[in-house]
């Protein structure tokens, strides 16, 4: 510590204390020495003392700061200003690297935009899943319907229709081929009469059988599709038409359930993309709080960046 000047308060004080000690050592030489006393003029003056120790100085009103960051933990001093040296308004007092927080900001700005991107397609979806939900549930009734009425009318109608349009069919390929062989023997009967068969009559003969012939092969034909229709096109018909309708019921019993379930699902999921981008938001506003809270530099009374202890 520098020296310090006394001043004339204490002057008094130390020149009484002065001539105190003067009198005591006086007194003592005068009772060891009978010799002459000698006599000394004090004046009245002002005294120094000077008194050299080792310090720092310290001042009287002290501000601490100490900086808690919100979620940024990893802290790396560069540099520091020295202790007791004097700064300035704005200059740093302690440099930190922030390099990996400047990432952070960099990806967290990323991740805020991709869950903004992500939050516009929930929403879409959501609008578009609240439109076609009720339109797709409409389409299953429907079509459990239709097949419900389809089957229906397989039973009481188609099948029974399809059977008589079978035998129908044969039967009248039965009797086309009868009244074509019906002709030809009654023209072979009639040309057998003549002694001489002519030419025309030969042709006629050639056509009939011919006709006849036809007839026979429609016959086949159509005992083929008559055995066809009953033993497998109809039984088939009847089994995917239950099937088609069984499908349809069960389709429709899930839509009913699973439709809701996924109306609820997205709207969950657009609430889960809406606290994410939140969550992004404040995750991005606490890194850069923390950014401008690490440029450690003096602040006044009223910038009140840093936590004061």
């Amino acid at each position: 510590m520098r020296s310090v000047m006394m001043t004339n308060y204490f002057s008094g004080l130390v020149l009484a204390l002065t001539m105190y000690g003067a009198a005591q050592a006086q007194e003592t030489k005068e009772a060891e020495k009978p010799a002459e006393a000698k006599t000394h003029q004090v004046k009245r003056g002002l005294f120094q003392i000077e008194i050299a120790l080792d310090g720092v100085l310290e001042a009287k009103q002290m501000t601490p700061i100490v900086v808690r960051p919100k979620s940024w933990k990893e802290m790396t001093v560069v540099s520091a200003v020295a202790h007791g040296e004097r700064v300035t308004k704005g200059q740093s007092l302690v440099t930190l690297d922030l390099s990996e927080l400047d990432r952070a900001l960099a990806d967290q700005s990323q991740a805020l935009e991709l869950a903004k991107l992500k939050l516009a397609q929930a929403e879409e979806e959501f609008k578009l899943l609240e439109r076609s939900a009720p339109l797709d549930m409409e389409q299953v009734e429907r079509a459990k319907k239709i097949f419900d009425e389809d089957l229906q009318l397989f039973f009481t109608e188609d099948l029974e229709q399809s059977r008589q349009i079978a035998e129908y069919s044969l039967k009248q390929s039965k009797s086309s081929l009868e009244n074509e062989q019906e002709e030809l023997n009654q023209l072979e009967k009639m040309y057998a009469a003549d002694d001489l068969t002519e030419e025309t009559e030969e042709i006629v003969l050639k056509r009939q059988r011919e006709a006849t012939e036809r007839a026979k092969f429609y016959v086949a034909m159509a005992e083929r599709e008559y055995e066809r229709t009953l033993k497998y096109e109809l039984p088939r018909q009847e089994q995917s038409r239950k099937l088609s309708a069984e499908l349809a019921s069960i389709n429709y019993t899930r839509s009913k359930l699973t439709l809701p379930v996924a109306l609820k699902q997205a709207s969950l999921e657009l609430r889960t993309q809406q606290v994410a981008l939140e969550k992004s938001e404040q995750a991005l506003a606490d890194l850069q709080a923390d950014r401008k809270l690490l440029e450690i530099v003096p602040f006044s009374e009223t910038d009140r960046r840093h936590w004061v202890a």
